[in-house]
């Protein structure tokens, strides 16, 4: 599976694309990453490995004025328990560009109604 979003992310980076997250992108990857170690879902090395490549990442941070009212719109919308996904979302949605994503559980809730939503793999 990591082999796959790596070959993925070359191509992204070959053809272009511009990767842009929420505010809170980085304290959240790291905070899930940190988590992953510590309850041995991933090991110390591979967890150590990943955070350096994260933090070498080119992701623009984007926090346009409406951003918290449409994903509070959005988590509302979807019955969506937390609204940090939403953040995403909602972010993707105003500037109008598709949105990745691995989460099988969050593709299913939205991607009928949301069709610029992608599952990374199928």
């Amino acid at each position: 599976m990591a082999e796959r979003l790596d070959e993925q992310w070359r191509r992204w980076l070959e053809e272009g694309i511009e990767f842009v997250a929420p505010p809170f992108f980085s304290v959240e990857t790291t905070s899930v990453l940190r988590n992953k170690v510590s309850s041995k879902a991933i090991s110390a090395e591979r967890g150590e490995i990943t955070f350096q490549i994260l933090q070498r990442l080119q992701v623009r941070i984007i926090d346009p004025p409406e951003l918290q009212q449409t994903a509070w719109e959005i988590a509302r919308a979807f019955n969506r328990p937390e609204a940090y996904d939403a953040q995403y979302l909602a972010l993707a949605q105003q500037l109008r560009c598709e949105f990745w994503t691995s989460d099988r559980q969050l593709f299913s809730a939205v991607s009928q109604h949301l069709p610029w939503v992608t599952l990374i793999w199928p």
